[in-house]
């Protein structure tokens, strides 16, 4: 792949580059099935900051890790 900035012409090799590992997103209705509790209950823990979200425009998703780290955290 060659990027061009300018005149100048960089080629990166892309073998050296780790391919990025990019897990599913989550919807509300999986987070409540996941933590079996109801949608208010993920919207309102969405609305306090206590799940963080990945908001694509207007929908709201939510990773794997961040419900992990929700979960640690109440646990403490």
């Amino acid at each position: 792949m060659r990027y061009f900035y300018g005149r100048t012409v960089y080629a990166r090799a892309m073998s050296s580059i780790p391919a990025p590992t990019i897990s599913p997103l989550l919807d509300r209705k999986a987070v409540a099935e996941i933590l079996n509790v109801s949608l208010r209950t993920v919207d309102y823990l969405t609305a306090t900051g206590s799940i963080k979200v990945v908001r694509l425009g207007k929908a709201v998703r939510f990773t794997q890790a961040a419900i992990s780290s929700f979960v640690e955290a109440s646990q403490k």
